[in-house]
């Protein structure tokens, strides 16, 4: 086997997972296990060795950068909120709230 895969997790040792004799076949399994991992919000570094020679290094910020910027932007949220007051407007003839109307007759007592 000419081709080596380790994966690393936050603070572990590499670990080896596969050995490939096609660098493309490795490369197709990196990004599997990649979207896996990515379900599983899982932080893991994979490498990929030709024998003794590390060829490149594959890690969630390089292969997910779309997904992770989707979640981090700012999103729009409703401008309704409701209130427990009524705040609709009246018609013309209609008196005012009760609340305004108690504080008018406590001020004249």
């Amino acid at each position: 086997m000419l081709y080596k895969i380790t994966k690393q997790y936050a603070r572990g040792t590499d670990i080896p997972v596969a050995e490939f004799n096609d660098m493309n076949d490795a490369k197709l399994f990196v990004s599997a296990k990649q979207e896996e991992d990515a379900k599983l919000r899982v932080k893991v570094t994979y490498r990929l060795f030709e024998g003794l020679d590390l060829l490149q290094e594959f890690t969630e910020s390089a292969g997910s950068t779309s997904i992770s910027s989707s979640g981090g932007g700012v999103q729009q949220k409703s401008s309704f909120q409701p209130t427990p007051f009524n705040n609709a407007p009246r018609p013309a003839g209609m008196p005012h709230s009760w609340v305004k109307d108690d504080e008018k007759k406590e001020s004249e007592k």
